[in-house]
């Protein structure tokens, strides 16, 4: 629901706590030799983001993915129920060869905006064959917190439902 303002404000203050998070996270994940060897292997890397916000979570991600890969394709299903989010998102995208160092990995985002507003949901927007074991990765940080925290009706099930979307989209390597 964050207008423009909010959205400001939460780049000012969220946005480098959620890039540091993912960052550092994502920097042990890709220490792990099978890991990283995993990824350098692959010509194309597939990043299914939902409740994608601004995009710090996700360019933490990538800052980190591009500290161990090279002339990657990196394609990334991003969705949000904001539409000023998204767009603030793909501005930021834009500008990403002023601030990550260009190791040739091209970067293609698709945003959506989706609207979660109950958790069956997830499987009528997330579980389509076009994504069916074929993401590499599957995020999601504050998103599911959002849910549960707002969700009227019975909302015990919102991680046993991301997991089935990740379990769905996720490839055996993924």
């Amino acid at each position: 629901d964050n207008d423009e303002d909010k959205n400001k404000r939460y780049l000012g203050t969220y946005f480098p706590r959620s890039f540091v998070e993912s960052f550092r996270i994502y920097e042990q994940i890709f220490k792990k030799k099978y890991i990283k060897k995993h990824y350098e292997a692959k010509e194309e890397i597939r990043i299914l983001f939902i409740g994608s916000g601004t995009g710090g979570d996700l360019l933490g991600l990538l800052q980190s993915l591009n500290e161990v890969v090279e002339n990657k394709k990196i394609v990334i299903y991003s969705f949000d129920g904001n539409g000023l989010s998204l767009k603030c998102q793909e501005e930021i995208l834009e500008k990403k060869d002023e601030y990550l160092p260009n190791k040739n990995n091209s970067i293609k985002l698709i945003t959506e905006k989706i609207v979660i507003e109950k958790l069956d949901d997830f499987n009528e927007i997330f579980c389509k064959s076009k994504y069916k074991n074929k993401m590499d990765i599957v995020q999601s940080f504050k998103f599911c917190n959002e849910i549960y925290r707002n969700e009227t009706n019975d909302n015990s099930q919102v991680y046993t439902k991301m997991m089935e979307v990740a379990e769905y989209c996720l490839n055996g390597s993924g």
